[in-house]
């Protein structure tokens, strides 16, 4: 974040949020089908889910981004494309001054955006483009835990911790489930090869 232009810094910001989002996806959903060297079959080019905008779409509807944060992306998105389109873009200007403050809005009573303005800034009151810094700096640590009990992802900086508590039972049952419908295929298989065993001796001795 050490950019000095509104313009490069929302863009460079915009270009490390997707990325983060787009590691994000990939930590959360299984092992790709394409091969090593190849595009994700999801993320990558022109598939469903290689823009900003789908995928912070299927990350609010996994229940990984809550909806103001969802919200807040989405208008960090409309204000990245018009600082790659517009010819003048400067956060004291109207329309760019209203989206920003309401950019800002949807970010400011998260504890990150508190910690993150205490850590980096020396002053309480920041200039408008101290302002920028600060909600971008907070945006981009979209940080996640792997959790050694199951291969999901704990979002605990961006879900509730009921919608987690809700993800992590969930979670257990299936891997209960399929933990159990393996025991019930070894256990049919056993009695398969036990059937066929006294099949064949019933065959020999006859």
């Amino acid at each position: 974040m050490e950019e000095h232009q509104p313009r490069a810094l929302v863009i460079l910001a915009s270009a490390q949020i997707d990325y983060q989002i787009k590691s994000l996806l990939e930590a959360f959903f299984w092992p790709r089908a394409a091969k090593k060297n190849d595009p994700d079959e999801l993320l990558e080019n022109d598939n469903p889910l290689s823009s900003f905008s789908s995928r912070i779409k299927i990350c609010r509807r996994l229940g990984l981004l809550d909806d103001r944060l969802a919200e807040a992306l989405h208008k960090l998105r409309e204000i990245r494309n018009q600082a790659a389109h517009w010819l003048s873009f400067g956060v004291a200007d109207a329309p760019l001054k209203d989206q920003l403050k309401h950019l800002k809005s949807l970010i400011v009573a998260r504890r990150s955006y508190r910690l993150t303005v205490a850590r980096f800034f020396s002053e309480p009151k920041l200039t408008e483009f101290e302002s920028l810094q600060a909600v971008l700096l907070t945006l981009s640590v979209l940080r996640h835990e792997r959790s050694s009990s199951c291969k999901w992802l704990h979002v605990r900086r961006v879900c509730s911790p009921s919608q987690v508590e809700r993800a992590t039972t969930a979670d257990r049952r299936f891997r209960s489930l399929r933990k159990d419908g393996r025991r019930c295929a070894e256990q049919n298989l056993v009695g398969r090869r036990c059937h066929a065993t006294l099949k064949m001796r019933a065959v020999s001795a006859s």
